[in-house]
């Protein structure tokens, strides 16, 4: 991995997640700020998927467009550099966190959490008016191949990013603060 310095507009601030708690919202508030320059488009989705180039075929996740692709997407003369990838705390995307710390060893990371069974439901929503959801929720939440449960495990999906980061560079942020606190949690995060 090349160091920091070899790419001086790398982020300096990455939004991990989760999924439906409140990250888009999040984004476009730090996006206000005069020192923050938040990625455009808001999931770069950089830190998974496959090592190299593998053609024109679909293939989720960026890392393998490489780390001179992902500091494009910042100028380098803003203080701050951030994006939102609620996909990176996915239990489906393995070694993420290893990633980020060996390519941006020094970002704050902020993870926003919102109430578990809220969550799930909102999930399932989305799911549905996508057209990818057409079982009834009595049916699809419990369901153990689905992700609605394990997503609001909240702890195991913030782990591996605590194994690898100071518990000093990870804020964690209810979206409940974000609806009811707004001025206060962003001062708290500026």
């Amino acid at each position: 991995t090349r160091s920091q310095t070899s790419f001086d507009s790398l982020p300096n601030l990455v939004v991990i997640g989760a999924m439906k708690c409140g990250t888009s919202a999040l984004h476009r508030y730090l996006d206000l700020h005069p020192e923050i320059a938040m990625s455009d488009p808001k999931e770069l989705n950089f830190f998974y998927g496959p090592d190299g180039h593998l053609g024109d075929a679909w293939h989720p996740g960026n890392w393998r467009r490489g780390p001179a692709w992902y500091a494009s997407h910042w100028p380098g003369a803003a203080p701050v550099r951030g994006e939102s990838s609620p996909g990176y705390t996915s239990p489906s995307h393995i070694g993420v966190a290893e990633r980020m710390a060996a390519l941006i060893p020094t970002a704050k990371l902020v993870y926003l959490v919102r109430d578990p069974v809220d969550r799930a439901l909102s999930q399932y929503r989305h799911h549905v008016a996508e057209g990818t959801e057409d079982r009834v929720p009595e049916e699809a939440l419990p369901d153990p191949a689905s992700q609605y449960v394990p997503r609001g495990r909240y702890f195991d999906r913030v782990r591996p990013f605590l194994e690898v980061f100071p518990p000093d560079r990870i804020a964690i942020v209810s979206r409940e603060e974000l609806l009811t606190e707004r001025r206060m949690a962003l001062r708290t995060l500026f």
